[in-house]
């Protein structure tokens, strides 16, 4: 399994998921004491790659990766401090045809 990550990783190709599709999915686990960061935002994925390293579980769809995700133990705090930040997981500016300021 771990050469088929090694793989994946060197090709960075990527699965075309549709933007309204796209998310990134923080949970915080009290009781266990770590944070899973789950991704299917390829711009979000590599940054975590580049910050946390290679993700414990990679999801692919046709050959592609579609997702990732990092756990994170509390004893980590100053990798939560980069990682959770706004800046590092948003990474994008909406599309010209969606008004931001709009309620859902």
């Amino acid at each position: 399994m771990k050469n088929i990550k090694e793989d994946l990783l060197k090709k960075q190709q990527f699965a075309n998921i549709p933007m309204e599709e796209q998310e990134t999915i923080i949970n915080i686990d009290y009781l266990k004491k770590y944070i899973k960061i789950s991704t299917s935002r390829k711009i979000v994925f590599k940054k975590l790659l580049s910050l946390l390293g290679t993700p414990i579980e990679i999801n692919t769809i046709r050959g592609k990766i579609s997702d990732g995700l990092w756990i994170i133990p509390f004893e980590n705090r100053n990798i939560i401090k980069k990682v959770l930040t706004l800046s590092k997981l948003i990474m994008v500016k909406p599309p010209k045809n969606i008004d931001a300021t709009k309620q859902l």
